[in-house]
């Protein structure tokens, strides 16, 4: 079972990087005005939330609660960012 609960929570630890990613491309996306740019991030953001959705699934299938959100110091580090 321990080998078990070290694979889930590797998935979750990677659900949350992704869903750190996720969030970053849509803030880089509402950050700028190239509508190409924009539209490159916003897909990147996409493919993202597909990974996470994707792990949260095996997670899941593994008997364990998936992660749902990104890390507290990512959106620290998203909101410091909108200071400077």
């Amino acid at each position: 079972m321990a080998d078990n609960d070290n694979v889930i929570s590797t998935l979750n630890n990677l659900i949350e990087t992704l869903k750190d990613g996720e969030n970053g491309f849509r803030t880089a996306a509402d950050g700028v005005k190239n509508s190409q740019v924009k539209t490159l991030f916003n897909t990147y953001a996409q493919q993202r939330a597909q990974f996470a959705a994707e792990l949260q699934s095996e997670v899941r299938r593994l008997g364990g609660d998936p992660e749902n959100t990104g890390s507290v110091a990512a959106v620290q580090t998203a909101d410091l960012g909108r200071l400077v």
